[in-house]
């Protein structure tokens, strides 16, 4: 067996001190994903360039749901860490890879027993703020579920650069994780579109997408609530100041 070692140029190994502009935190990753109101959101407020996006996903099975399936293609690697699970296909402690186009579902033996559930922090390194927006792209895909013809192929830069591409506006503190924020416009296209949904190559038609299960639409519209909130709680502060100062 051959260990390879990989390190930045110049820094002989060590870990560089953290950014001036983002606070060093640390979380407990189960106590921090019972929050969560969507599957892979972010547990630290950092995704912007060159950071380490370290995300929750917690499944569990719904007597009366459908998970679906889906593909995402992913331009750089994600890391997944099994912290918990039962009838589950990954066991606790459990690592992988994954390949750079892999299948999506619930990943349960048993989607339909309340029993079963998986939790799992999912990581992926963004790239730096030097490289060019074809550097990180992803895509959601969709594939007939009887002879897998591609009936949707959305892909997308996730440019960790330019969060206006993904829901982001002027003043925001906390941009959309991108591949929430696509996986919601995916699913629209898909669901809205029965021509979509109908296999040119079979003629099956696919159900809508059980996007409610996944939760994205949750975390989408939220992001939006708390951005704005944030920023006009920033603006009344400032009408504010200069009053009191006045006085």
């Amino acid at each position: 067996m051959s260990v390879a070692e990989h390190a930045a140029p110049g820094t002989g190994g060590a870990i560089p001190p953290p950014a001036a502009d983002k606070e060093v935190v640390k979380v407990n990753a189960y106590e921090r994903s019972l929050t969560l109101n969507s599957q892979l959101v972010p547990l630290f407020p950092y995704s912007g360039p060159g950071d380490l996006v370290a995300c929750g996903v917690t499944m569990r099975g719904r007597p009366d749901e459908e998970f679906g399936q889906f593909f995402h293609e992913n331009s750089q690697e994600e890391v997944a860490y099994t912290f918990g699970s039962n009838l589950a296909m990954c066991p606790p402690g459990y690592l992988i890879v994954a390949p750079r186009f892999h299948g999506v579902n619930s990943f349960l033996k048993e989607p339909h027993n309340p029993d079963a559930y998986l939790f799992q922090v999912i990581v992926q390194r963004q790239t730096e703020a030097d490289a060019g927006p074809e550097e990180q792209r992803e895509g959601i895909h969709i594939r007939c579920p009887e002879c897998q013809e591609f009936l949707l192929q959305h892909v997308f830069s996730a440019d960790p650069t330019r969060p206006q591409d993904h829901g982001g506006q002027e003043g925001d503190r906390y941009p959309a994780f991108p591949t929430v924020y696509e996986a919601v416009q995916a699913v629209d296209r898909f669901n809205g579109d029965e021509d979509i949904r109908t296999c040119g190559k079979c003629g099956h038609v696919s159900p809508p997408f059980p996007a409610a299960t996944w939760g994205w639409h949750n975390y989408v519209r939220l992001h939006r609530a708390i951005n704005s909130g944030r920023t006009e709680i920033l603006a009344m502060a400032g009408r504010l100041a200069p009053a009191e100062a006045a006085s």
